[in-house]
């Protein structure tokens, strides 16, 4: 543990450093804007040319940036989201919301309980299926999409630590944060059918026209602080097990109050986990629900087939 602490120390120190020569290396913006000015006016339609071609790099930049972000912190859930948009636009088209027909049928066919029962089957058959497929080993360690990572505000002290050989700790608290997440999820199903037995005649029809993903959109809102409450315990006690949220409130803790600290790190590991092992389980209901809707093969029952070879 001495040694451990010592490693922190040195680590933070580094860090430290880093910020002080990032500062020290900062250009002098007000000197370059007034020699934007000067050269504005030498140069002409030229220096216009080059500042185009700077905002087009930096457009870029920030363009990857963010889908970077967005790939790390497992935010794909939003691709659903887009491929709702595009079915529901491209069903639509000209045809004056001739959605509603395939085959002949007509979802104004439908009962009001033949929707609900089918919306409440599709997501108890969703819910189940992905927590099922999360709540058990690597069940979001092996899977991309939904891995739980550092996140990004703590690269730079990833990256440091294993500069100075602590990157078995750092892959050992990977992995961990990946383990409570996959103990976590088996606390789901009973949430999920508390929601859906709730589940009301408009919340159904809402549900089955709103598209893609609007059932986990459903459960999302209905679910989630009930979902954080059972999840946090579970994570918490997982990470305990290894001292794993010690380390890391040490860590970061410390880095947090260097002065040339600007960007702080949240040092509750156990939110963060909890967080990251939601949105995971939500992108993964997604993909059940998505399945039902478009690929007739996934419904598993008369009623569904009806609901959703209808609409």
């Amino acid at each position: 543990m001495y040694k451990l602490k010592l490693t922190l120390l040195a680590t933070a120190t580094f860090l430290s450093i880093q910020n002080l020569q990032a500062q020290s290396k900062r250009p002098n913006i007000k000197g370059a804007k007034r020699q934007v000015r000067i050269n504005t006016t030498d140069a002409g339609n030229n220096n216009t040319s080059n500042q185009s071609g700077n905002s087009s790099v930096s457009d870029r930049s920030g363009a990857n940036n963010s889908n970077e972000t967005a790939n790390r912190n497992g935010s794909d859930g939003s691709g659903t989201n887009d491929r709702s948009g595009s079915n529901n636009n491209g069903g639509s088209g000209n045809n004056g919301g001739n959605n509603n027909n395939a085959g002949g049928f007509n979802i104004n066919n439908l009962t009001n309980t033949d929707i609900t029962g089918a919306l409440r089957q599709a997501l108890e058959i969703g819910a189940k299926n992905a927590a099922g497929k999360l709540n058990m080993q690597n069940g979001f360690f092996g899977n991309a999409l939904i891995k739980v990572l550092m996140p990004p505000e703590a690269q730079k002290v990833e990256s440091a630590l294993r500069q100075f050989g602590m990157g078995d700790l750092v892959d050992q608290t990977i992995l961990s944060m990946n383990r409570a997440a996959e103990d976590a999820a088996g606390k789901a199903a009973p949430i999920f059918i508390n929601a859906i037995t709730g589940m009301s005649i408009q919340d159904g029809l809402n549900i089955l026209k709103g598209g893609n993903g609007a059932a986990t959109a459903y459960l999302r809102s209905k679910t989630t602080a009930a979902l954080t409450n059972a999840f946090r315990p579970v994570i918490e006690g997982s990470l305990n097990k290894l001292n794993v949220a010690s380390y890391w409130s040490q860590l970061f803790g410390f880095y947090n109050q260097l002065p040339t600290t600007f960007n702080k790190i949240n040092p509750d590991l156990t939110g963060y986990v909890t967080e990251r092992a939601l949105n995971g389980l939500f992108v993964t209901i997604a993909d059940e629900e998505n399945k039902i809707r478009l690929n007739p093969a996934s419904r598993a029952s008369d009623l569904l087939q009806k609901v959703f070879g209808a609409h």
